[in-house]
């Protein structure tokens, strides 16, 4: 079993020797980075290119300026980093991180024994869980993404406990098959089209707890006219599940 990682970068040439390190301490792991950097200069991926001497590749992202409605490019970001690796690895299962390490990596080997045990499609890294941890989130940030969860329990299901983690392990197959579908929204919505993608197909899904890191690099960045976009998005979102489920 090859893991296959996604990192997006965007200006992170202060984090990249915190990834090497956190890395370095998975044992027994074998595993492959795709980088997708959208940095304007080539500092990120010089330091990138310092540390990793092996088992990794650099895609180049032509970074789209964050508007009104897209909120973020991660998502697609992540997406040309799974295609990257599905065309040019045989790495299974795959999975994104945030370059900042809010999740931790050593979730990784929970994760990787459940896809061996389980036999499953999906497993996400949940930050509900009775063993999960949650470091350095501000209460509203918090209470925000636990109401965003339960209402997507109520709409969808609630056999999974966090529908706000973007820290998935997608099985090859599974993925091959998610890359496909037209995404609607770019912005961070797109992890709740990905979640219900999995459910009409029932894939078998998993949760794992997981430790979850804020390390605050976004705070200064989300504005309250996104929030209210994110908020429309999400409700369209459940309201056309909704529909679908009653008429066909």
């Amino acid at each position: 079993m090859r893991l296959g990682i996604v990192i997006p970068t965007y200006n992170e040439k202060k984090n990249i020797k915190k990834i090497f390190q956190s890395f370095k301490k998975l044992k027994g792991i074998k595993y492959f980075i795709c980088f997708v950097d959208g940095s304007p200069t080539n500092e990120t991926q010089r330091e990138i290119k310092k540390y990793f001497k092996k088992n990794f590749a650099i895609v180049r992202e032509r970074k789209k300026e964050i508007g009104f409605f897209t909120l973020s490019t991660r998502c697609a970001a992540s997406f040309l980093g799974f295609k990257w690796i599905l065309k040019n690895t045989k790495c299974n299962p795959i999975v994104d991180m945030d370059a900042d390490l809010s999740s931790n990596p050593l979730d990784i080997y929970k994760a990787l024994k459940i896809f061996d045990l389980k036999k499953v499609d999906l497993v996400i890294a949940s930050k509900y869980l009775k063993k999960s941890k949650i470091v350095g989130r501000k209460l509203l940030r918090t209470f925000c993404s636990f109401i965003y969860s339960k209402c997507c329990k109520i709409f969808i299901s609630n056999k999974i406990s966090d529908y706000s983690n973007g820290y998935r392990f997608f099985s090859r197959k599974a993925l091959k098959d998610l890359v496909k579908i037209e995404k609607k929204y770019n912005s961070p919505s797109q992890h709740l089209e990905n979640l219900i993608f999995c459910f009409e197909k029932q894939y078998k899904i998993y949760e794992i707890p997981a430790t979850y890191i804020d390390t605050g690099k976004d705070s200064g960045s989300i504005k309250i006219g996104h929030l209210f976009i994110f908020a429309y998005q999400i409700f369209e979102i459940l309201i056309r599940y909704k529909l679908k489920k009653l008429f066909y």
